[in-house]
């Protein structure tokens, strides 16, 4: 697995993965990631960046195995 990151893989019945973020504070943060597809035995996975489970911020697909997208907010 890469250094400084972090593995997800969905269930086996297909439910997603779920990385959640929630902020000590009020105020203003910047989100700045980067998803790489790491599964060999896999053609394609999505990746979804969605604020208080409502608004989707982003959506991209990974093509397959060493696919990589970015993403980052603006301050």
């Amino acid at each position: 697995f890469p250094a400084n990151g972090i593995a997800t893989h969905p269930s086996d019945d297909g439910r997603f993965s779920v990385i959640r973020f929630t902020a000590p504070k009020a105020g203003n943060y910047v989100i700045d990631a980067t998803f790489t597809h790491i599964d060999t035995s896999a053609s394609h996975t999505g990746v979804y960046i969605i604020y208080n489970n409502l608004i989707t911020l982003w959506e991209t697909g990974l093509a397959g195995p060493e696919d990589s997208k970015s993403f980052k907010t603006t301050d």
